[in-house]
């Protein structure tokens, strides 16, 4: 009798065979927002830090097709044809565009951490930061071709910049006092050993997770260059 390893062990192997791993990717240092000191009381107002995510909708559609059909073999014996219906189904995947608080959630926590008072009537200052992208690089086209074809397409690449300016201005006489643009790069490289199915397998490369990734990045960089310029004055 074989051992039952001799059964598990090739499943085992398939599992493994098939999945991606992340091999290059950017490193993205956490960003130190320093508190303000003790009895300093600074009153901010957040706008901006909004993004747009696209998701997809499933319709189902059905429709009738009616017509003379040619004669047909059954079991035993040819069978004449005639007029007849049948009922097909397609899906089709609407994108739907939908804005997300998430980073400016994010932002206003960062901000209540270090000590800012943002629930208030008479804010100070505004703190406003735009997002746009993603912008890729002269390369990103060659360099994903080129990892696809000298790994027999087992590896997928790709890179997205985003930019972020930042605002801040002051409230009761609506100068702007401060402004600062910021960009951030996010690349990385997937692989696996099964030739397309296993790059398509990861969500590292996909344009969402990359955008997230340089979104939260730049939320963190504008909080804290905004802190710094405030807590100075």
């Amino acid at each position: 009798m074989k051992h039952p390893y001799f059964f598990v062990l090739p499943v085992f192997s398939l599992i493994l065979l098939s999945g991606c791993w992340t091999i290059k990717e950017t490193e993205h240092p956490a960003v130190a927002v320093a508190a303000l000191p003790a009895g300093k009381e600074i009153r901010v107002q957040v706008a901006g830090f909004d993004a747009t995510y696209i998701s997809y909708d499933t319709a189902y559609s059905y429709s009738t097709v009616s017509g003379w059909g040619g004669p047909w073999y059954g079991r035993r014996s040819w069978h004449g044809g005639g007029f007849g219906t049948a009922v097909s189904t397609t899906t089709s995947y609407i994108p739907r565009a939908e804005r997300t608080s998430a980073y400016r959630n994010r932002a206003v926590d960062v901000l209540e951490q270090a000590g800012f008072l943002l629930k208030t009537s008479d804010p100070q200052y505004q703190i406003e930061v735009t997002f746009a992208g993603p912008f890729a690089e002269d390369g990103d086209g060659w360099a994903k071709f080129g990892w696809l074809i000298c790994t027999l397409l087992t590896a997928d690449y790709d890179g997205a910049t985003w930019q972020a300016k930042l605002r801040v201005r002051d409230l009761k006489s609506g100068k702007l006092l401060y402004a600062k643009d910021l960009v951030e790069r996010d690349e990385a490289v997937v692989w696996g050993p099964i030739p397309i199915f296993s790059p398509s397998g990861s969500d590292r490369t996909s344009e969402m997770t990359m955008k997230h990734i340089c979104l939260s990045a730049l939320t963190d960089k504008a909080v804290a260059e905004a802190v710094g310029f405030l807590s100075g004055r």
